[in-house]
């Protein structure tokens, strides 16, 4: 549907003279990834919306979606398990968290969240075997990545200041997930 959508709009601007022919490949490229990012988005806000807080489903979405485009990590071996992967984690986050966060005190988030940002700094970026990363792209990354931490960690420690449990839950999962992704990442990169 996606990849139908983008050749569509391509081939509109090829006979429009907007680009080139031979350009046609890396905007069927930007145009995928600027959708799949838009679906991706919503459906955390749908999550939200659906487990009674919008906020659950954005928060999250601030955390993963920086992290794990800035730190990078394991990748899944198909397309289809990749959908799998990261939409049931945000089912299961927005779900499960809320109902779990006020039997949580609020320090064992903070563990979490910690933990999890100190294995970040330590590992980012962790490249793919697919996709090598040169010492300049590791470096523009590394900078990006710790700059979003440092952001999601003002965020996160206003929210326990807060204590606002819930919120700071959905937040140190979210971490954690992208910190197990990198740990992941590096040892499929030590495996091939």
């Amino acid at each position: 549907m996606i990849s139908k959508s983008t050749n569509f709009l391509t081939s509109l601007m090829v006979e429009a003279g907007t680009i080139q022919s031979d350009e046609v490949e890396i905007y069927n490229y930007l145009l995928r990834w600027i959708f799949e990012n838009i679906i991706y988005f919503t459906f955390f806000v749908i999550c939200g919306l659906w487990f009674d807080d919008i906020l659950y489903g954005m928060l999250l979405y601030l955390v993963i979606a920086p992290l794990r485009n800035f730190s990078g990590g394991v990748h899944a071996p198909t397309r289809l398990l990749c959908i799998i992967f990261s939409y049931g984690m945000v089912v299961t986050i927005t779900g499960l968290i809320p109902k779990i966060s006020g039997y949580t005190p609020m320090i064992i988030w903070m563990i979490i969240y910690s933990i999890s940002a100190v294995i970040i700094i330590r590992l980012a970026p962790v490249d793919c075997l697919n996709k090598r990363l040169s010492d300049e792209q590791k470096k523009i990354l590394r900078k990006k990545c710790l700059i979003s931490l440092v952001l999601i960690s003002v965020v996160f420690f206003i929210l326990c200041y807060l204590n606002i449990r819930t919120y700071c839950g959905i937040m140190a999962v979210g971490s954690l997930v992208v910190s197990v992704s990198d740990i992941l990442g590096v040892m499929t990169n030590h495996k091939g």
